[in-house]
């Protein structure tokens, strides 16, 4: 269950449980709270000293007589009077706790603890403080699943009628969740509303009881239906001014392009007071930093191009020193010709090896393929450490896995393929019936394909099978279009058609109409011819149209790049 501890929130994140502290607010250690100095200091519910003596401790006295220590094995300085306990030192001014080797702010940070059943504090790791060695109580040992780790929250506000009647795309948000990820910071919801005041104010309301950051993209348009601007001026209690430096810039933006400015664009560098200002080197609609209470919005304007311009220029930046977040490493592998859970059982023993490191794995199935998601936290300057540590569990999964596993981040299998061929300076031909030309999309649309794709037929006709492709009229007549003698011969006439080293063929019924009980909807032949020889197979990918076509031309590629390899071992 969530727990909420003074503008604090704890939630379950599958194993894992995570504190949401608020900049400058009080963050949480064994559910007791670190208080803000001049103020009473508890830690675990108790009061700690020295025995039989009494020192201030943020100008309040503590006493603990005959009581464990919260840091066994550690040197206590509480305002400049050192308290020995040997080998290390401990030492609480106003702000900061010191540890061996790292530091551990009491305010203005996140906190992460091991197990609430313990009395070691850790610094936003899986690691307690001494040593960097796992710490256990006396007849308790720590519970990797009990870890607490410090996560910022944020949320996404997209405005525009367009794209609520869905004239309009969202891909802002899908960009924005990608780079939030990679700088260490969760994006809880994304919310889309109409420009209208009330709901503007509203979904900022609902957004900042949850988040400590709310992205804002679309409505400060020229026009008189973009209201935004106007609403979070209310919102932050403040009024519009002309900002000079933009006006100028919005007038030299007009300039270069040969326009006239309009009253409207003026009124564009009429800005809040209090906010600060993101300059747009691409457009007319400023970005806005508004702060309240420890939290932030940024408000953008909805063109993505000039949006991702702000964000880049200034706005994670902005983040990155505002809120001192913790980068994450991703590191993705892809794989073809196996389901999720199959996957998930052939490598549980590799997913627990990694997770006990104190990494994440996510599985991010798509038609024809499942992602996998690696992550680490780069804390304390590790980042090369992490990063080895992910780099060293891809290779042990793609030597596990080779058949499956074809490639990394953002590259596709039309990709690899592409370049093995290349590599070995060999080419392909492609006859497509039911996958209509995709597979020669998708090879096309790598640059350079040029140099290894000699061509392809689509011959969806019988007539265009027999004619361009050299398939006997009698294998139609006798076993049909879909069948592994017409997809064979289909796959040799490619081959031979454009003197190439591979040729793959499909054929198959793609749907929703003309199955049958020997070969229902969703039934495709694929073929590859090779220099030794010619291999077909029959899969079935079930009954939506788009998804067999995608899947089949997935699944030949993926048998071309295993066949590929395996003509170098024969």
């Amino acid at each position: 269950m969530g727990v909420r501890v003074m503008g604090v929130r704890s939630e379950p994140i599958g194993d894992i449980k995570t504190h949401y502290s608020l900049r400058n607010k009080l963050c949480p250690i064994f559910y007791a709270q670190y208080p803000i100095p001049n103020t009473q200091y508890p830690i675990l519910n108790t009061q700690y000293s020295i025995p039989n003596t009494q020192y201030p401790i943020l100008n309040t006295q503590y006493s603990i007589p005959n009581t464990q220590y919260p840091i066994p094995n550690t040197q206590y300085s509480i305002l400049n009077t050192q308290y020995s306990i040997p080998n290390t030192q401990y030492p609480i001014p106003n702000t900061q706790y010191s540890i061996p080797n790292t530091q551990y702010p009491i305010l203005n940070t996140h906190y992460t603890i091991l197990n609430t059943n313990t009395q070691y504090p850790i610094l936003n790791t899986q690691y307690p403080i001494l040593n960097n060695q796992e710490l256990k109580t006396k007849n308790q040992k720590p519970n990797t699943k009990n870890i607490y780790l410090c996560v910022m929250i944020a949320e996404i506000i997209t405005i525009g009628d367009e794209i609520l009647i869905g004239q309009t795309i969202d891909t802002n948000s899908a960009w924005l969740g990608e780079q939030l990820s990679l700088q260490g910071i969760r994006l809880n919801r994304i919310v889309t509303i109409s420009d209208v005041p009330a709901e503007i104010i509203h979904a900022v309301d609902e957004s900042f009881s949850r988040a400590d950051l709310v992205l804002m993209t679309g409505g400060l348009g020229p026009t008189q239906d973009d209201v935004t601007k106007e609403t979070l001026a209310q919102y932050f209690d403040t009024t519009l001014e002309m900002h000079q430096e933009v006006l100028e810039g919005i007038t030299a933006f007009f300039t270069s392009r040969g326009r006239e400015m309009l009253e409207v664009n003026r009124k564009q560098a009429e800005l809040p007071k209090n906010a600060d200002i993101l300059m747009n080197a691409r457009g007319t609609a400023m970005g806005m930093w508004f702060e309240k209470n420890g939290k932030v919005l940024i408000s953008m304007p909805g063109v993505p191009y000039e949006m991702k311009g702000i964000m880049r220029d200034f706005g994670f930046e902005k983040i990155r020193n505002f809120f001192h977040t913790q980068p994450i490493i991703h590191k993705t592998v892809l794989t073809q010709g196996i389901g999720e859970s199959f996957l998930a059982e052939t490598i549980s023993d590799w997913e627990t090896a990694l997770r006990n490191e104190g990494m994440f794995l996510a599985y991010l199935p798509s038609p024809g393929m499942v992602k996998l998601r690696i992550s680490g936290y780069a804390e304390n300057g590790n980042a090369d450490k992490i990063e080895n540590r992910i780099d060293h569990y891809i290779k042990e999964l793609r030597r596990r896995v080779p058949e499956f596993a074809f490639g990394s981040d953002r590259e596709t299998i039309a990709e690899v393929v592409g370049n093995m061929l290349q590599e070995r300076k060999q080419t392909l031909a492609l006859a497509e019936s039911c996958t209509g030309g995709f597979i020669a999309h998708l090879v096309t649309s790598i640059a350079g394909s040029s140099a290894h794709f000699m061509g392809g037929v689509v011959a969806y006709s019988n007539e265009a099978k027999i004619n361009l492709l050299e398939v006997s009229p009698d294998s139609l007549a006798s076993e049909g279009a879909v069948s592994e003698k017409v997809v064979k011969e289909m796959a040799n006439g490619a081959r031979k058609k454009f003197n190439a080293t591979f040729a793959v063929a499909t054929s198959g019924v793609a749907g929703p109409d003309g199955g049958t009980d020997e070969k229902p909807v969703g039934t495709v032949w694929i073929a590859l011819a090779g220099p030794k020889k010619t291999v077909a197979k029959k899969v079935i990918f079930g009954k939506s149209r788009s998804r067999t076509i995608t899947v089949s031309a997935l699944t030949a590629l993926n048998w071309l790049r295993n066949e590929i390899f395996k003509s170098e071992l024969e």
